[in-house]
């Protein structure tokens, strides 16, 4: 996440304030008996970074999606914390699909 908002030039001092809220920060607020550790901040930094990255796949020259007409084509679709590619019967796609995403499966812990 945090690599994302300097590639998109967020500003030192706001990634500064945004390591504060999220690192090393151990939280549970009990509500109606279940247990909920949301932040506001953390909706609104999802939908950058999801947004980041759908743009860095679709802008992927070496990742092809289906196509639709000669000069169109679809390579992801995205619905709230959900993503679905599209990809043609290429592996080479898939295996750059994956360069792509790998680092943040490291970062999420999937």
């Amino acid at each position: 996440m945090f690599s994302c908002l300097e590639n998109i030039n967020f500003g030192e001092s706001l990634i500064q304030w945004i390591k504060l809220f999220y690192t090393d920060i151990n939280s549970i607020i009990i509500n109606n008996g279940f247990f909920s550790n949301r932040c506001p901040l953390s909706s609104s930094l999802f939908i950058i970074c999801i947004e980041y990255l759908s743009h860095h796949i679709q802008s992927n020259k070496h990742i092809k999606g289906i196509s639709l007409e000669p000069d169109e084509d679809i390579k992801q679709s995205l619905f709230a914390d959900d993503a679905t590619y599209f990809l043609n019967d290429n592996y080479d796609s898939f295996h750059n699909l994956n360069r792509v995403t790998n680092p943040l499966r490291n970062d999420i812990g999937s």
